[in-house]
């Protein structure tokens, strides 16, 4: 998979990329496709945690990560692979409505599915619509875990725009 930035526009001065840290790895994780194979198409996806496995992300679930590799081999039935999971770690991804701005907080968007090559621009992903939520059974505030913000905007604000994203 080949990760392209639109290095026409400039953000804060200077272009920016993901960096490449060798001292923050991805995490090695079991990928639960749920009766689908993860393979070297699923790159760059986002990820859920379900268990102790992770799984594609759906519309609106908070990010637990992107995947970053797949194996092809598998161990106990789930694939294997790389998730950039970390605080610190960059991915690029696509503003799939057009209202990101600089420092909002994202949630996955429109899924592409399993064994489908992810848009070379990178995973649809939308405005988180609040920092936290109220279980409604006990009245405790929920508050996101896995949180991903909006480092840099690339190009004119609007829908299919790429964004770079940051685990903080």
């Amino acid at each position: 998979m080949t990760w392209t930035v639109n290095t026409t526009e400039r953000f804060g001065g200077s272009y920016r990329a993901p960096r490449i840290n060798p001292y923050l790895p991805a995490r090695t994780e079991a990928l639960d496709g749920n009766g689908s194979t993860f393979s070297y198409k699923d790159i760059g996806k986002p990820v859920v945690l379900y268990s102790d496995k992770v799984r594609a992300a759906t519309s609106g679930d908070e990010i637990y990560g992107f995947i970053e590799s797949v194996e092809a081999a598998t161990q106990g039935g789930y694939g294997v692979g790389g998730v950039l999971s970390d605080p610190g770690h960059e991915v690029l991804a696509v503003d799939a409505v057009g209202d990101l701005a600089v420092g909002d907080l994202v949630v996955a968007g429109t899924a592409t599915a399993i064994g489908t090559q992810t848009p070379a621009l990178g995973a649809n992903v939308i405005k988180a619509t609040t920092e936290f939520s109220v279980d409604s059974s006990t009245d405790v505030p929920i508050v996101p875990v896995f949180k991903w913000m909006v480092l840099a905007y690339y190009g004119v604000q609007g829908a299919g725009k790429q964004v770079m994203l940051r685990r903080i």
